[in-house]
C-alpha cells in the first residue's frame, strides 16, 4: 500500500513538473499577444501573467517534492524521467518568478499605486 502511494505521488509530481514547464510558453504567448506587456492597458492581462507565473513556480516546487518522495518506489530505468522532469521544473522556476514580478508591478503601475 505504501508503494502505491509513492508511485501515485511520483506520477503527480511528474505531471506538476511538466505542466509547470508548459505554462512558461503560455505566459510568453500572453506577452507576445500584447495582453500583458509592460504598460499593459488591461488588468486582466496582468492577472493572467501573475497566475501563470505562480502556477509555474509553485507547481514546480511541489512537483519536485512529490517526485523526490516517490523516487524509491520506481524502477531505476523510470527514474530518469523523474530526473529530467525535475531539471525542467528547476529551469521553469526563474521565468515563472519573472512573470509574477512583471505582472505585479505592471498591474500596480496600471492602477497608479506606485508613486
Amino acid at each position: 500500500m505504501e508503494a502505491q502511494n509513492r508511485i501515485r505521488r511520483y506520477k503527480t509530481g511528474l505531471w506538476l513538473c511538466w505542466i509547470a514547464v508548459l505554462s512558461i510558453p503560455a505566459g510568453g504567448c500572453l506577452i507576445d499577444l500584447g495582453m500583458c506587456s509592460s504598460g499593459s492597458t488591461t488588468v486582466i492581462g496582468n492577472i493572467a501573467l501573475v497566475i501563470f507565473g505562480l502556477f509555474s513556480t509553485i507547481g514546480a516546487f511541489f512537483g519536485i517534492g512529490f517526485v523526490i518522495q516517490g523516487m524509491r518506489a520506481i524502477p531505476r530505468t523510470s527514474q530518469w524521467g523523474g530526473i529530467i522532469g525535475m531539471v525542467g521544473a528547476c529551469l521553469a522556476i526563474l521565468p515563472g518568478a519573472i512573470y509574477v514580478i512583471a505582472g505585479y508591478f505592471s498591474g500596480l503601475e496600471l492602477l497608479r499605486l506606485v508613486p
